[in-house]
């Protein structure tokens, strides 16, 4: 009989019933059997299987003995990246590393630009056990950590490595998150909601002419770095052409 038990017909605590029959444990049989019959209540109240049941990548040994997070980043940022092309959206990005937005996006059905984050799927740190989670927080200086704000991406993709599996969700669904988003099976490869332009975000840089200016400011920004050996060859050779 469970303590919970014995608390509603004798009308005692069940702190203080515990410490009485602590002198009197159970054997480890009837421990095996109450925490199997736990177990299998659990997944009928939580149904997380649906994580476990996902192929594993066949590239997921090579990426678990590379601890280096930022290699870890360029994998996640290449397999986006993959998909984004295989959906036909024409992409940007910062020449420069340490921009908050990872790239920038438009898709055949619609001129706006979208800034899109990309962040890899990571387990619960206390328990390392469950669902993982997709991380909302980024740098704010040494050692310092606050949340994207709302003007920093329209768009978030968590890339789960050992599944080879993206996950997406536009900037209204995390309104109610602050600092992590757990993986669902709804939100699995969702690209619809960034191709059709009802599923953007209002705040998407709308236009043809944002368009070109976004790539006019980003040759700039290359063609003026002075430490960029290409940079200074390839001004030479506008000027001589010009």
């Amino acid at each position: 009989m469970s303590l919970k038990k014995l608390q509603q017909e004798t009308g005692i605590a069940k702190s203080t019933l515990s410490l009485w029959l602590r002198a009197y444990p159970l054997d480890s049989k009837t421990i095996t059997a109450r925490q199997r019959a736990n177990a299998k209540q659990l997944n009928k109240s939580k149904p997380l299987n649906w994580y476990k049941k996902l192929p594993k990548s066949p590239y997921n040994d090579l990426i678990q003995k590379d601890s280096d997070t930022r290699n870890s980043m360029k994998i996640s940022e290449a397999a986006i990246l993959f998909r984004l092309a295989v959906y036909g959206f024409e992409v940007y990005s910062s020449f420069f590393d340490g921009t908050k937005v990872d790239f920038v996006v438009e898709s055949r059905n619609n001129p706006a630009l979208l800034k899109i984050q990309v962040r890899t799927t990571k387990r619960p740190p206390s328990t390392g056990y469950g669902v993982p989670q997709v991380s909302l927080m980024c740098q704010a200086g040494r050692k310092k950590l606050r949340r994207y704000t709302d003007s920093e991406m329209d768009c978030l993709i968590g890339y789960d490595q050992p599944t080879d599996t993206a996950y997406i969700w536009v900037a209204s669904e995390l309104k109610n998150h602050r600092r992590q988003i757990s993986i669902t099976e709804e939100a699995s490869e969702r690209w619809d909601k960034i191709l059709t332009p009802a599923c953007q975000s209002s705040r998407a840089i709308g236009g043809k002419e944002s368009h070109l200016f976004y790539k006019q400011k980003s040759q700039e920004r290359y063609l003026h770095c002075p430490s960029n050996t290409y940079s200074q060859s390839r001004r030479q050779i506008d000027t001589s052409i010009s």
